[in-house]
């Protein structure tokens, strides 16, 4: 199992946000140069964490990108799900009508079940306040 290149983007551009200041956005080819990412692709990928709130995008003079939320607020299963949809360890689990040919189960599905809360437990207690460089309490 392993996430995309784009998930993997967008998780380091939000903690990217996190260590700047709060009331400063930053600009597409700064965050593009802090996490070494192409800016074309990042772009992309900021307006979906700005879809989900996790981003904001401003307009105007003061133009660029921060957090659409404190980062204590935001977690790696958030900014995961945002790019890549629920998770899910097997077809079973994305709670689709006949997806698992084993209808009512099967002992393999509560390994996944099992595997998959802790992960999302995992994820979730995973903030971007807790990854940055910079304390968020000195913003």
């Amino acid at each position: 199992m392993q996430i995309n290149r784009g998930t993997e983007y967008a998780i380091r551009a939000t903690v990217f946000l996190a260590e700047q200041s709060e009331h400063c956005p930053v600009v597409l080819v700064d965050i593009a140069e802090g996490i070494g990412a192409p800016a074309n692709y990042l772009s992309n990928i900021l307006q979906s964490l700005t879809r989900f709130g996790i981003v904001q995008a401003h307009r105007g003079a003061k133009r660029g990108y921060s957090l659409g939320r404190p980062a204590k607020e935001i977690d790696l299963l958030q900014i995961l799900e945002a790019l890549e949809g629920p998770l899910a360890m097997n077809v079973c689990e994305t709670q689709v009508e006949g997806n698992c040919p084993a209808s009512g189960g099967c002992a393999v599905t509560q390994v996944f079940v099992q595997l998959q809360e802790l992960i999302k437990g995992h994820l979730t207690n995973a903030r971007l306040d807790g990854l940055t460089n910079k304390s968020c309490d000195s913003k």
